[in-house]
């Protein structure tokens, strides 16, 4: 899922723009690790980012309740990329899912040399 859009229930202000009572307001969940606010040059990925306070399982009570088991499959699944699919090679242009609530590759075509099992 990419966004989630509510109503709000109460006048309001977000940073200081003005929200109404029955207004809709949507959040995209990939703004948040890019907010300029928080991070020094905010669309370069850096993976040593410090602090990196990583908002993609959310957080409080809102977090992902699925979020541990996911990232064991996260480790499961590039443990076994990284070691059993030798010369891993993107063949042709992946195609992108087209839709507004959900994101990724509809399509990845790779060629890769089968490795040992560990």
């Amino acid at each position: 899922m990419i966004y989630m859009r509510r109503t709000a229930t109460r006048d309001t202000s977000i940073g200081g723009t003005r929200i109404a009572e029955g207004d809709k307001v949507v959040m995209y969940f990939g703004a948040a690790n890019r907010d300029p606010d928080k991070f020094d040059d905010p669309d370069t990925l850096d993976l040593a980012r410090e602090p990196n306070e990583h908002v993609a399982f959310g957080g409080g009570p809102h977090v992902c309740l699925g979020q541990h088991l996911a990232r064991l499959e996260i480790d499961a699944i590039l443990t076994e990329v990284l070691t059993r699919m030798e010369d891993l090679e993107i063949v042709a242009p992946p195609e992108w899912l087209a839709s507004t609530f959900i994101s990724g590759p509809k399509r990845m075509d790779v060629k890769f040399r089968p490795g040992a099992r560990l």
